[in-house]
């Protein structure tokens, strides 16, 4: 039988893949439009970079979906995760 900390430890593994994905995501968002953005304003599901509605200012949703080519480019770059949309 497997020991419990072996079992936490495939979680904190996974938790801390997906923390490390979404700040290089975030780093890249903000390298592209120049205005800061944070790891936890972004979600990413499947192949789409979901923002938070409520933290991020409207302008900068704005300059983010019309930019959208150039920052899921850069986020390939960063990351190496080919994603597809910006929600």
């Amino acid at each position: 039988m497997k020991k419990l900390d072996s079992l936490f430890t495939k979680f904190k593994n996974i938790l801390d893949s997906t923390l490390e994905e979404r700040e290089k995501t975030a780093a890249a968002v903000s390298e592209v439009i120049g205005a800061k953005i944070e790891a936890k304003d972004i979600t990413i599901k499947n192949t789409d970079i979901v923002l938070s509605p409520s933290s991020i200012s409207p302008a900068a949703k704005t300059k983010i979906f019309i930019l959208r080519e150039k920052i899921l480019a850069e986020v390939k770059r960063k990351t190496g995760k080919d994603l597809k949309s910006i929600r």
